[in-house]
């Protein structure tokens, strides 16, 4: 999340401390603005998934080829915020299967 931040004209090197309201912690899950969820692993990795632990799709009213958005605001040490939006495609038949 943080690769494209800046800080003075070069690479952001802080921390991330919040998401979407809420403290930053490894290992968690949360909820995008219009579904989908961002898993954060305990090595720092990011997963998003229009799905939820049991396979329920929150973009299985997609058709082929449409497209919505999710957002996550995020907080930097320091308390600057930024906003990830990730764009969801539908595809015929994909059951949207949980984190992978």
């Amino acid at each position: 999340m943080l690769a494209n931040d800046t800080f003075d004209g070069g690479a952001y090197t802080g921390q991330l401390i919040g998401i979407n309201g809420g403290d930053f912690v490894l290992g968690q899950m949360v909820m995008g603005s219009n579904g989908g969820y961002l898993f954060v692993s305990a090595e720092g990795q990011f997963d998003f998934s229009a799905s939820d632990f049991l396979g329920t799709s929150d973009f299985a009213y997609l058709n082929d080829g449409e497209t919505a958005q999710t957002t996550f605001e995020y907080t930097i040490e320091g308390g600057s915020t930024a906003l990830l939006t990730v764009d969801v495609l539908g595809i015929s038949g994909d059951t949207g299967g949980p984190f992978g």
